[in-house]
Protein backbone atom coordinates (compact mmCIF):
# COMPACT_ATOMS: atom_id res chain seq x y z
CA UNK A 1 0.00 0.00 0.00
CA UNK A 2 2.93 2.34 0.66
CA UNK A 3 3.99 2.56 -3.01
CA UNK A 4 0.44 3.30 -4.09
CA UNK A 5 0.03 5.94 -1.37
CA UNK A 6 3.30 7.57 -2.41
CA UNK A 7 2.21 7.74 -6.05
CA UNK A 8 -1.21 9.16 -5.23
CA UNK A 9 -0.02 11.71 -2.67
CA UNK A 10 2.57 13.03 -5.13
CA UNK A 11 -0.08 13.82 -7.72
CA UNK A 12 -0.93 17.45 -8.29
CA UNK A 13 -4.60 18.50 -8.15
CA UNK A 14 -4.80 18.67 -11.95
CA UNK A 15 -3.42 15.12 -12.18
CA UNK A 16 -5.96 13.90 -9.62
CA UNK A 17 -8.65 15.48 -11.80
CA UNK A 18 -7.27 13.69 -14.86
CA UNK A 19 -7.41 10.31 -13.12
CA UNK A 20 -11.00 10.93 -12.03
CA UNK A 21 -11.93 12.02 -15.57
CA UNK A 22 -10.28 8.85 -16.89
CA UNK A 23 -12.66 6.70 -14.84
CA UNK A 24 -15.66 8.84 -15.73
CA UNK A 25 -14.83 8.57 -19.43
CA UNK A 26 -14.63 4.81 -19.08
CA UNK A 27 -17.97 4.97 -17.24
CA UNK A 28 -16.48 3.34 -14.19
CA UNK A 29 -17.32 6.09 -11.74
CA UNK A 30 -18.49 3.47 -9.24
CA UNK A 31 -15.55 1.18 -9.81
CA UNK A 32 -13.49 -0.31 -7.03
CA UNK A 33 -10.35 1.30 -8.47
CA UNK A 34 -11.84 4.76 -8.20
CA UNK A 35 -13.12 3.93 -4.74
CA UNK A 36 -9.60 2.90 -3.63
CA UNK A 37 -8.13 6.00 -5.27
CA UNK A 38 -10.50 8.26 -3.35
CA UNK A 39 -9.88 6.36 -0.10
CA UNK A 40 -6.13 6.90 -0.39
CA UNK A 41 -6.70 10.60 -1.16
CA UNK A 42 -8.96 11.01 1.86
CA UNK A 43 -6.99 8.99 4.42
CA UNK A 44 -3.24 9.41 4.81
CA UNK A 45 -2.92 6.49 7.26
CA UNK A 46 -4.94 3.98 5.25
CA UNK A 47 -3.89 0.36 5.69
CA UNK A 48 -4.49 -2.64 3.45
CA UNK A 49 -6.80 -4.17 6.05
CA UNK A 50 -8.93 -1.06 6.42
CA UNK A 51 -9.21 -0.41 2.67
CA UNK A 52 -10.03 -4.04 1.89
CA UNK A 53 -12.68 -4.10 4.60
CA UNK A 54 -14.33 -0.99 3.14
CA UNK A 55 -14.18 -2.15 -0.49
CA UNK A 56 -14.53 -5.94 -0.30
CA UNK A 57 -15.96 -6.39 3.22
CA UNK A 58 -13.17 -8.84 4.15
CA UNK A 59 -9.44 -9.04 4.84
CA UNK A 60 -6.94 -8.34 2.03
CA UNK A 61 -6.41 -11.19 -0.41
CA UNK A 62 -5.20 -11.62 -3.98
CA UNK A 63 -8.16 -9.68 -5.39
CA UNK A 64 -7.18 -6.65 -3.31
CA UNK A 65 -3.56 -6.95 -4.47
CA UNK A 66 -4.79 -7.06 -8.07
CA UNK A 67 -6.95 -3.98 -7.42
CA UNK A 68 -3.95 -2.02 -6.12
CA UNK A 69 -1.82 -3.07 -9.11
CA UNK A 70 -4.53 -2.12 -11.59
CA UNK A 71 -5.03 1.27 -9.96
CA UNK A 72 -1.29 1.97 -10.10
CA UNK A 73 -1.22 0.93 -13.78
CA UNK A 74 -4.20 3.18 -14.54
CA UNK A 75 -2.56 6.17 -12.87
CA UNK A 76 0.64 5.66 -14.84
CA UNK A 77 -1.36 5.19 -18.06
CA UNK A 78 -3.22 8.45 -17.52
CA UNK A 79 -0.04 10.36 -16.79
CA UNK A 80 1.87 8.84 -19.70
CA UNK A 81 -0.90 9.26 -22.29
CA UNK A 82 -2.30 12.63 -21.33
CA UNK A 83 -1.50 15.31 -23.89
CA UNK A 84 0.33 18.07 -22.05
CA UNK A 85 -1.52 20.81 -23.91
CA UNK A 86 -4.85 19.56 -22.53
CA UNK A 87 -3.68 19.27 -18.94
CA UNK A 88 -1.84 22.55 -18.41
CA UNK A 89 -1.83 26.13 -19.66
CA UNK A 90 1.47 27.41 -18.22
CA UNK A 91 4.63 26.76 -20.23
CA UNK A 92 6.64 26.11 -17.04
CA UNK A 93 4.18 23.48 -15.85
CA UNK A 94 4.08 21.88 -19.32
CA UNK A 95 7.88 21.56 -19.26
CA UNK A 96 7.81 20.08 -15.74
CA UNK A 97 5.12 17.59 -16.77
CA UNK A 98 7.15 16.50 -19.82
CA UNK A 99 10.21 16.03 -17.61
CA UNK A 100 8.22 13.96 -15.10
CA UNK A 101 6.87 11.80 -17.94
CA UNK A 102 10.39 11.18 -19.26
CA UNK A 103 11.61 10.32 -15.76
CA UNK A 104 8.78 7.80 -15.31
CA UNK A 105 9.47 6.30 -18.72
CA UNK A 106 13.13 5.89 -17.78
CA UNK A 107 12.24 4.18 -14.51
CA UNK A 108 9.88 1.83 -16.33
CA UNK A 109 12.56 0.94 -18.88
CA UNK A 110 15.14 0.27 -16.17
Amino acid sequence: MEKLKNIITCLKPSEVRLVKEFYQARQQSGSKRLQLFELVLAHQNLTDEHASTIIYKHRPDSSFSQLKRRLKDDILTVLMNCPVEKAYQSENIKAEFKARKMLMQGKILL
